[in-house]
């Protein structure tokens, strides 16, 4: 595995979900602008956050296959195994669900000096297994799954985040959606990506799709947002919970400080030339509202 030499960070996002439980590992690396190197892994639970740094050498990652190795830390697209100080965990996958239609980042993915980019892995998948928190054991067994990751120099100034794939009326619904302030070319502007899947159809909002955002509201504990992208009309609206710290990268050194919810309660609107084609209440939704 060759790695940049400076200002760059990759980390990948696993999350474990069974009824209001929810578990996450982010293993990751990261390299600031004097070329140091540190591996890391952070996870996130319910009133739960842990940070992990790894010498650089305890890392081994094939990008191809999607298997990472950070000391005796496990990750792959069939399952994860963690062993670390008050934190141990056992997970096997189904079969993952792909993003169709090509990358989330649509023509962005190739412009070279984008701060940061995203990708999906999987938009749901069966889980089963276990994570054991400071001797405290959840079970995870009959839950389901969800995998993206980041790379790039930083993340963005200012962003908003959400995915779900629990909805009380539709089984076989999910959402992810991320709203930034991205900087380009000397100048800045909202980025939107994100997909609803209903059944086995997937419905893309991007920028590149000309998504806009149409409307945006918030007041403590509850965040509101409208897209419209041609005949689609997405409604989100998040009621959160106090969340649990994080670090994210800042060129390339894990040294800023966001905070995500990782349950909250969510309920989505999306219609279609004005009918409506999902009315759902998402029960266990990560949030991240990032100023």
């Amino acid at each position: 595995m060759a790695l940049k030499r400076r200002r760059f960070f990759k980390g990948w996002y696993f999350k474990h979900r069974t009824g209001e439980a929810v578990f996450a590992a982010i293993p990751g690396y990261a390299i600031d602008e004097r070329g140091n190197k540190e591996a890391f892994i952070q996870t996130i639970s319910n009133g739960h956050a842990r940070y992990f740094s790894f010498p650089h050498d305890r890392l081994w990652v094939r990008e191809d296959a999607l298997m990472i190795r950070i000391g005796d830390n496990r990750f792959s697209r069939e399952g994860m195994s963690l062993a670390l100080d008050g934190v141990r965990a056992e997970f096997r996958y189904g079969p993952i669900t792909p993003l169709a239609g090509g990358d989330i980042m649509g023509p962005f993915r190739h412009v070279p000096f984008m701060e940061c980019f995203h990708g999906v892995v999987s938009l749901r998948h069966a889980v089963d297994g276990y994570a054991q928190l400071e001797g405290e054991k959840i079970l995870f067994d009959g839950g389901s799954g969800y995998i993206e990751m980041d790379w790039g120099r930083s993340f963005p100034r200012r962003w908003v985040w959400m995915e779900c794939h629990d909805f009380e009326e539709r089984a076989d619904a999910s959402l992810m959606l991320a709203v930034a302030e991205i900087p380009f070319l000397g100048a800045r502007f909202t980025g939107i990506i994100g997909v609803v899947t209903l059944g086995g159809e997937q419905r893309r909002i991007a920028t590149y799709r000309l998504a806009r955002i149409a409307g945006e509201r918030e007041s403590p504990g509850r965040y509101q947002v409208e897209v419209k992208q041609g005949k689609l009309a997405l409604t989100a609206d998040v009621n959160y919970r106090e969340g649990c710290e994080l670090r994210a990268p800042m060129m390339g050194k894990m040294s800023r400080l966001i905070t995500e919810a990782p349950c909250c309660e969510l309920d989505v609107v999306l219609r279609e030339s004005g009918r409506s084609v999902l009315m759902a209440h998402g029960r266990c939704c990560g949030f991240e509202r990032v100023n």
